[in-house]
């Protein structure tokens, strides 16, 4: 519960939960797969899991970088992200008004703007520009391309602005600072992150610190529900009250 006796997490608008029991239909359209390529899937899927997971070491590259694990990610991850974000999404007041930017940091296959629009049909309407960053831009490509889906298959329009820029965290806020933004954003991100050599506390406290200069009016984070996930909150939490937030 938040203050105010308000509910944090609200159960979704019909129409919400009825667009996101079609976002398979939205995959198949964009990703086109083979029966080879979805008999495959199982084990794609259960493989990623174990890199994000326990064999965590294992995972050298981004798996963006190979076909079968970033279809894996498209096909379970996504959309499961997308049913846990749905919940908060509905409830949290965000109060994004025309014309405003949001700074969504490794936004990998536009996770963030894909949930909030299933989750906001208020907003669809409203003006709104996107800045959605990653690494890999093959993942904000293939976001886009189910973005635009997403709208095409449920007879919808929409008046956002999605625009994609390549880059690492340090890299996009670089190059947004001096921008206006309503909100700044970073779901499923920092975990990723290779901590630096002061450990991962110091690493945590120099990014706050790169992103409170950027003077987003709010920030949002979300991370995985394991032990690291929780521990980077907890520490993201800290450098917050200590930037006065």
């Amino acid at each position: 519960m938040s203050e105010g006796n308000e509910q944090l997490f609200n159960r979704p608008a019909p129409e919400s939960i009825e667009a996101l029991n079609r976002f398979q239909e939205v995959l198949r359209t964009v990703l086109a797969p083979k029966p080879a390529h979805l008999r495959a899937l199982p084990a794609d899927i259960r493989e990623l899991s174990a890199l994000l997971t326990a064999h965590r070491k294992e995972l050298t590259r981004p798996y963006w970088a190979e076909a079968r694990l970033k279809n894996a990610y498209l096909w379970y991850f996504l959309p499961w992200n997308l049913v846990r974000l749905l919940p908060l999404l509905t409830g949290l007041p965000l109060n994004l008004t025309e014309n405003d930017h949001i700074l969504d940091l490794g936004s990998g296959p536009l996770t963030f703007p894909l949930a909030l629009w299933l989750a906001r049909p208020d907003l669809r309407a409203t003006p709104l520009t996107f800045h959605c960053s990653d690494p890999g831009y093959s993942a904000l490509s293939s976001g886009l391309a189910l973005f635009e889906q997403q709208i095409k298959i449920l007879g919808h329009e929409t008046a956002w602005s999605i625009r994609l820029h390549k880059g690492g965290l340090h890299e996009s806020l670089t190059q947004l600072r001096g921008k206006q933004l309503k909100l700044l954003s970073a779901l499923n991100m920092l975990n990723e992150l290779q901590s630096g050599r002061g450990g991962l506390r110091r690493t945590l406290e120099e990014i706050m610190n790169r992103m409170c200069a950027v003077n987003a009016g709010q920030m949002l984070f979300v991370e995985p529900g394991n032990r690291l996930g929780g521990k980077i909150v907890e520490i993201l939490r800290d450098c917050a009250l200590k930037h006065g937030l």
